[in-house]
């Protein structure tokens, strides 16, 4: 198993985090992962992710929320069912976090990058 964790930080101020399920998985938070040619890798294309919904939370600065999940390394192919082990290269995970912006606004949306890591 690959556990992969994404924060979220308040920095200078408090921040009052009110996660919005939107998004392709209709979640708070979520966590997708690039394989070595650069596309997504997991979840795969109509596949579903497990999601991650923090609860709402004001961060104080310095502080914040982290969401893990767990990936065993393998792909599914959605329209055949096969799953097969990741190839040996280069990975990377892409955490989300949309959260409210108040109301009638446009949630605010980040997405961080996890350093690059190497299956073999």
């Amino acid at each position: 198993m690959i556990d992969l964790t994404t924060q979220l930080r308040a920095l200078y101020s408090p921040c009052e985090l009110d996660p919005v399920a939107i998004g392709t998985y209709n979640c708070g938070t979520s966590i997708v992962v690039n394989g070595p040619a650069g596309s997504q890798v997991w979840p795969m294309q109509n596949q579903g992710e497990e999601c991650a919904q923090p609860a709402p939370t004001v961060l104080q600065p310095g502080y914040g929320e982290e969401v893990t999940v767990s990936w065993n390394g393998e792909l599914a192919d959605p329209s055949s069912g096969t799953v097969t082990d990741a190839q040996a290269g280069q990975y990377q995970a892409f955490g989300t976090w949309t959260w409210s912006a108040g109301i009638g606004l446009d949630p605010y949306s980040f997405t961080g990058a996890s350093e690059p890591f190497n299956i073999y």
